[in-house]
C-alpha cells in the first residue's frame, strides 16, 4: 500500500489536481493508496465544485474506509447519495445520523437532514433539525438554514412567516439574490404589498445602491396600484443600472397602466435589447402599438412574439384585437378562439369570443362561449353581468331574472345587479318590485344609477324616477 499524506496546505490548484490524478490512478489500477483525511477533503470538494457527484460519491466511500468515524465523510455521502440515486433518503438519514455521533455541532449536517424532511414531507422533523442546526450556524450558512425554514413553511402556505424568514436574510445580505426574488413572488401570491412597501424601504434607506431593492419596492407599490411611486423606485433602480432589464420591464408595465404608452413602448424597446426573442416583450410591444393605433406595427410584434412562442395566447389575442379592430370578425373570432383555447383560465379571451360571435350574430354561440367562460371564472361579476346584459337585450326576461337572482346571492355588495333587477321587473310590469330594486341600488351605489338609463334610455323621461333618483342625490 502506498502512503500519501499532504504535507503541504498551500500548492493551491496544482496541488488537488495532483491529488485527484493519484486518486483516480487508484481507482483505475485496483492499488490502495493510503490519503490523509485533509487529501480526501481535498478530492472530494473538487468533485463536488464539478458536480461530479458519481466521482464524490466513490472518494466519500473510500475514505470511509479509512476513517469510519468521520462526520464530514458520512455527511458527504449522504449528500452524493442524494444527488446520485433515488428511494435513499432511509439511508442518508442513518449516515447523518451517524455523522452527528461524532460530532453534533456540525451545522451542515443538520441543514441536509432538514432538506431530506422536507422532501419526505416530515415538517416538524424539518423544522426540528433547522432549529438544533442554527445553533451552531456561522455567519457563512445561517442564511442557509433561513431559506430552508422558509421552504418549509412556503410548503405550509404560511406566508407571514415566509415573509418574516426572507426578510431576516435580506437584513444579513441586502443582494441576496434568491430571497429578493422570493420574497417579490411572496408579496404578491399574499398581497402583503404595504409589508413588502415598508421592508423595501428600509432597505433601500439601507442601502441605497441596491437595484433589486429598489426594483421590488416598485413593485410593492404598483401591487396596490400607485403606480407613479412604483416609477419612482424603477427610476432609482434605472439610474444604478440603467441596463436593468427587470426595472425596464416593469416601468413599461406602469406607463401602460397609466395610459402612458409612449413611454411604456420605449421602455420595453430598451428592455428588448437585452432579449430580442422574448416573446412576452414582443408582445407587450405589440400592444402598446394597438393602444396608440398603429395596428400596422401591433400586427407585426405580435407575430413576432408568435414566432418565439408559437403558443402565446396574450399574442393570439392581440392579434385578435387588431382584426377586431378592423371589423375583420372571422380572423377576429379565430386567434380568439386560438387564445381562449390555449388559456381558459383568463377570462377576457372567452367573454372577447362571445362578444365576437354577437357581432357576427350567432347569439346561440355567444351565450355558449359566456356560459363555458363563467364555468372557470364562476366569481367574475363582469362575465355575469355581461351575460345578463345579453339576456335582457334580447328581451328574454325569464332567463335575466334567473342569473340576477343567483348573482345577487353571489355577489350581494354589486349595485350593478340591482340595477338590471329593477330594469327587468319594470320591462315585465312589475312596477313596485322594480321600485323596491332601484330604491336599494340607489342606496348601495348611487354614483351608478347611469346604468339604468344605458338600460333603458326612455328612463330619463320618467318623472317618478327621476324624483327618486334626485331624492338620493346626497
Amino acid at each position: 500500500m502506498a502512503y500519501y499524506e499532504d504535507y503541504s496546505e498551500d500548492l493551491g490548484q496544482e496541488h488537488t489536481d495532483e491529488l485527484v490524478e493519484l486518486f483516480e490512478m487508484m481507482q483505475r489500477s485496483n492499488k490502495s493508496f493510503y490519503f490523509d483525511q485533509s487529501s480526501y477533503e481535498q478530492i472530494i470538494e473538487h468533485y463536488e465544485e464539478q458536480v461530479l457527484y458519481d466521482k464524490a460519491l466513490k472518494a466519500a466511500e473510500q475514505a470511509l474506509l479509512q476513517y469510519p468515524y468521520s462526520a464530514f465523510f458520512l455527511s458527504k455521502k449522504a449528500l452524493f447519495l442524494l444527488e446520485t440515486q433515488t428511494d435513499v433518503a432511509d439511508e442518508a438519514l442513518q449516515l447523518l445520523a451517524q455523522a452527528k455521533m461524532y460530532d453534533r455541532t456540525e451545522s451542515e449536517i443538520y441543514l441536509l437532514e432538514g432538506e431530506v424532511h422536507l422532501e419526505q414531507g416530515n415538517m416538524e422533523d424539518a423544522l426540528e433539525s433547522i432549529a438544533t442546526g442554527r445553533q451552531y450556524a456561522d455567519e457563512e450558512n445561517i442564511i442557509d438554514f433561513y431559506m430552508l425554514e422558509a421552504d418549509v413553511y412556503e410548503v405550509q402556505g404560511n406566508f407571514q412567516k415566509v415573509f418574516e424568514l426572507l426578510s431576516q436574510v435580506l437584513h444579513i445580505d441586502p443582494e441576496y439574490g434568491e430571497a429578493l426574488e422570493r420574497i417579490s413572488f411572496i408579496i404578491e401570491e399574499a398581497e402583503m404589498y404595504e409589508q413588502g412597501i415598508a421592508l423595501h424601504e428600509q432597505l433601500c434607506r439601507a442601502y441605497p445602491f441596491s437595484k433589486w431593492a429598489w426594483l421590488n419596492l416598485g413593485k410593492a407599490y404598483a401591487g396596490i396600484e400607485q403606480y407613479e411611486k412604483s416609477l419612482d423606485a424603477f427610476g432609482y433602480a434605472l439610474a444604478i443600472d440603467k441596463s436593468f432589464e427587470a426595472a425596464l420591464r416593469e416601468s413599461g408595465d406602469a406607463h401602460y397602466e397609466l395610459e402612458q404608452y409612449e413611454q411604456a413602448l420605449d421602455c420595453f424597446l430598451q428592455a428588448q435589447q437585452q432579449a430580442p426573442r422574448d416573446a412576452d416583450l414582443l408582445c407587450a410591444i405589440g400592444w402598446c402599438h394597438f393602444e396608440i393605433k398603429n395596428l400596422t406595427k401591433a400586427v407585426f410584434y405580435f407575430k413576432k412574439a408568435l414566432i418565439s412562442n408559437e403558443s402565446h395566447a396574450d399574442a393570439k389575442y392581440g392579434m385578435a384585437m387588431v382584426h377586431k379592430e378592423k371589423e375583420e370578425w372571422q380572423t377576429a373570432l379565430m386567434y380568439c378562439k386560438q387564445a381562449a383555447k390555449s388559456e381558459p383560465d383568463i377570462a377576457d379571451y372567452g367573454a372577447a369570443c362571445a362578444e365576437i360571435y354577437l357581432r357576427l350574430g350567432d347569439v346561440k354561440q355567444s351565450i355558449a362561449y359566456y356560459v363555458k367562460t363563467m364555468e372557470h371564472h364562476p366569481t367574475n361579476t363582469e362575465l355575469w353581468l355581461q351575460l345578463a346584459l345579453l339576456l335582457f337585450n334580447l328581451e328574454d326576461y325569464e332567463d335575466t331574472w334567473f342569473m340576477i337572482e343567483k348573482a345577487m346571492s353571489l355577489f350581494p355588495e354589486q349595485a350593478e345587479f340591482l340595477y338590471l333587477a329593477f330594469a327587468v321587473k319594470y320591462q315585465t310590469h312589475e312596477i313596485p318590485e322594480s321600485y323596491a330594486f332601484l330604491e336599494q341600488a340607489l342606496e348601495r351605489n348611487y354614483s351608478l344609477h347611469p346604468y339604468m338609463f344605458h338600460l333603458m334610455p326612455s328612463l330619463q323621461e320618467n318623472k317618478r324616477i327621476t324624483q327618486m333618483i334626485e331624492a338620493y342625490r346626497s
